[in-house]
C-alpha cells in the first residue's frame, strides 16, 4: 500500500502486489500514485478492499491493475443465505463490465 511495500516486494523480485485496503487508502488516485514510479519495471497491482460494481471499471482501466478483488460478488451473508441467483447475477453484471472494457481495448480506444 506504499512505495515502501513495492520497493520491499521488488527487492525480492516480485512485480504483481495487492492493493489493500483500496478504497480506504485512496483509492484509484492513490494507486495511480504510487503505481507511476514504477511502472517502467511492470509492477502490476490486485487491488481489493473497497473495490465494487460501482468501482470497478475505474480500477480496471488503469494500466497497472492486473486484477481486482471484492467480497461484494458473493459475500458471506449471501453464500449463508443460499443467495445464488443473487450472486449469479452479481458474477453477470461484473462480467459484463470487463466484456465491455475489453472491447473497448479492442477497438483501439
Amino acid at each position: 500500500m506504499t512505495p515502501s511495500d513495492v520497493e520491499g516486494a521488488l527487492s525480492f523480485g516480485i512485480k504483481v502486489l495487492k492493493f489493500f485496503p483500496a478504497g480506504a487508502a485512496g483509492g484509484v488516485k492513490m494507486l495511480s500514485s504510487i503505481a507511476a514510479p514504477y511502472t517502467h519495471l511492470g509492477v502490476r497491482f490486485i487491488p481489493t478492499g473497497g473495490v465494487s460494481q460501482d468501482n470497478m471499471k475505474d480500477y480496471l482501466e488503469q494500466k497497472t491493475v492486473l486484477a481486482i478483488g471484492g467480497t461484494w460478488i458473493a459475500t458471506r451473508e449471501d453464500i449463508a443465505a443460499s443467495r445464488w441467483k443473487m450472486i449469479r447475477d452479481n458474477c453477470r453484471a461484473a462480467s459484463a463490465i470487463v466484456k465491455q472494457l475489453q472491447a473497448a481495448a479492442s477497438a483501439g480506444r
